[in-house]
């Protein structure tokens, strides 16, 4: 498009044509770092648009619970109906003869599977990021009721079903709230990292990853479904 002809228009209104043809868009800070942000966003999620399952990545953090990892968690991601692709990477909060991928050293009161779960994310190729504590396990629907959540959110989750020898609950509600959620239901587009990501924290890692989020404005799905068995540790 060419510069518009001002040789018969009034003065006055030449001089305001001619501003807005040289104007130059300043967006604030904030304001570029989230139009970054909703680009990435949107590129992450355009495979729905073309009935393309997105890539899952599942993270799960152990440390020295080989046998739970094995029998009770990663059959369970094998097991996920969901139809697109799907990578499952563990990583050892610590050395664990049991796992290849660890980290140097362990403190679980400190850790709380933090670093393991950041150091997967570096390792993760997928559009979306899952997660799947060691001793917990899925029920064949998870991923693909979560992914399906997430079309339109920044991320979604489902319910667990606690359980404590002969007792069980159901957690998760909508909003999120703590007490009521648990990593382990809990799947999200990548570039929600860019806005919190897991760190270290006096409050259970899920609920400050998600709360942050909340806080940040991104937007989330809830999947009232249990998908998740979740065993609580004495």
């Amino acid at each position: 498009m060419g510069a518009p002809n001002l040789d018969h228009v009034h003065p006055h209104h030449a001089v305001a044509a001619a501003a807005v043809v040289h104007a130059t868009i300043i967006l604030h800070p904030h304001t570029a770092a989230y139009a970054r942000f909703a680009l990435r966003r949107l590129l992450a999620s355009a495979g729905f648009l073309f009935g393309r399952k997105p890539k899952v990545s599942v993270i799960t953090p152990t440390w020295q619970r080989t046998r739970l990892l094995n029998e009770r968690c990663r059959p369970s991601v094998a097991q996920q109906t969901y139809g697109g692709p799907v990578e499952h990477i563990v990583v050892s909060d610590g050395p664990d003869p049991g796992v290849d991928i660890c980290l140097p050293a362990h403190v679980p009161e400190i850790n709380r599977g933090v670093s393991a779960r950041n150091h997967g994310v570096s390792l993760a190729t997928g559009d979306i990021l899952a997660y799947l504590d060691d001793d917990n396990a899925w029920r064949p629907n998870h991923l693909e009721r979560v992914v399906a959540a997430l079309d339109g959110a920044d991320f979604a989750y489902t319910q667990a079903l606690c359980i404590r020898g002969d007792t069980a609950w159901v957690i998760g509600e909508d909003p999120p709230a703590l007490g009521r959620i648990d990593t382990s239901v809990i799947a999200h587009w990548r570039p929600a990292l860019e806005k919190a990501d897991w760190e270290l924290s006096d409050e259970p890692p899920d609920w400050h990853l998600v709360h942050r989020w909340v806080e940040a404005g991104l937007s989330w799905a809830f999947d009232p479904t249990v998908t998740v068995n979740y065993y609580v540790r004495s």
